[in-house]
């Protein structure tokens, strides 16, 4: 029963992926662990990423280019350490090496002056120095950017992070009051003495 129901999910998603649905709003999708292992038709254990048949001696993905994609879509870590090799920790916006700043931070010894630094860089005093940047959507998840590849991230440091988000959610909020309904004219007129 339960192994039906399995693979009926399965080959619902399956379809699903064929009928061109729409890019995902999810920030990333459910990993090894959490996702029922796909199976086919005659209850075969299938890849995770592409749904194709998995050769033998392989568990989850079909190959190391699907196991790679799998991980990217289900890891955020693997997609800040990937990110990392891509960018080098240099700020899309600004150009800012976040490498060199965290370097030179590490060495500075006095607490006055390592405060004066995250003041003078804008950077939160309770942040560790491996995380003055993030691994931005390009296209913001809340748009369909979610469950991407590599292709769809950028490096950004935290204040060009915190601009760029500040920026969508004032775009998202114009947008929503575009949408409210005016109010008719007609109900306007009804009120007032001829």
């Amino acid at each position: 029963m339960v192994r039906a129901w399995v693979s009926a999910r399965a080959a619902i998603r399956t379809a699903r992926r064929a009928a061109n649905k729409p890019m995902s709003t999810k920030r990333r999708t459910l990993g090894v662990w959490s996702a029922a292992q796909p199976l086919g038709p005659g209850g075969e254990k299938l890849c995770y990423n592409c749904r194709g048949a998995l050769p033998k001696g392989r568990r989850y993905n079909c190959s190391p280019v699907c196991s790679d994609n799998w991980r990217l879509r289900t890891s955020p870590s693997a997609v800040r350490r990937k990110v990392w090799e891509r960018d080098h920790g240099i700020c899309a916006h600004c150009a800012r090496d976040m490498d060199a700043l965290q370097r030179a931070f590490r060495a500075i010894r006095d607490i006055g002056e390592s405060r004066a630094f995250l003041a003078i860089h804008g950077i939160p005093s309770g942040r560790a120095s491996s995380d003055w940047w993030d691994a931005d959507h390009i296209m913001p998840v809340i748009e369909g950017g979610g469950e991407c590849g590599l292709d769809n991230y950028r490096t950004l440091c935290i204040r060009c992070h915190a601009v760029e988000t500040k920026r969508l959610a004032g775009d998202r909020a114009r947008r929503r009051r575009l949408a409210r309904p005016l109010p008719l004219f007609d109900d306007v007129e009804e009120g007032l003495p001829v």
